[in-house]
């Protein structure tokens, strides 16, 4: 048979060729979608000083079957992982849900964590305006201290200065 005969009998058949185009298409975008979602996450470095010597550390329990399951590790853990020399500095993280409440706006829920004083020192980050946590914060009986992310800044307080020492 030759080409212009293939030629033919493919022009002779619009709906192949939309469906080998589509699939070509579909294919090419799943792709590009999937590696513009995954290079962010997988291979660019962490926006922290020093990257490659953040480590996230997890304790393995035994489930109702007996079999191992992984967990963030308990406080318990961490106290003990603070009082060793294996880890230059350390810090805990524990992801909660607050309530925003301050004069003038309606009460909101934001993501949060509640973290230990060291956070800023592992990241290598720090605030725009006002300061992070230090170690007076963490004594029994001390005020709360709050460090607010710029996006909760800017959508809850205009970016205003004045937040700085006010109270949620």
């Amino acid at each position: 048979m030759k080409l212009g005969a293939v030629s033919r009998r493919l022009l002779a058949q619009p709906t192949l060729i939309g469906g080998a185009i589509a699939c070509l298409a579909l294919g090419v975008g799943a792709n590009t979608a999937m590696y513009s979602v995954l290079h962010p996450m997988l291979l660019e470095p962490l926006p922290f000083r020093e990257p490659q010597r953040l480590v996230v550390v997890w304790s393995q329990y035994p489930s109702s079957n007996g079999a191992p399951t992984d967990y963030y590790t308990t406080t318990e853990n961490f106290v003990r992982f603070d009082r060793t020399t294996s880890f230059e500095v350390i810090a805990g993280v524990l992801d909660l849900d607050f309530d925003v409440l301050n004069e003038g706006a309606d009460p909101e829920r934001v993501l949060g964590a509640q973290t230990s004083v060291a956070l800023f020192d592992v990241t290598g980050t720090g605030p725009i305006i006002g300061r992070v946590f230090s170690a007076d914060d963490a004594v029994p009986g001390h005020d709360a201290v709050v460090v607010i992310s710029e996006d909760l800044w800017e959508q809850r307080f205009a970016r205003s200065p004045s937040v700085v020492g006010s109270e949620l």
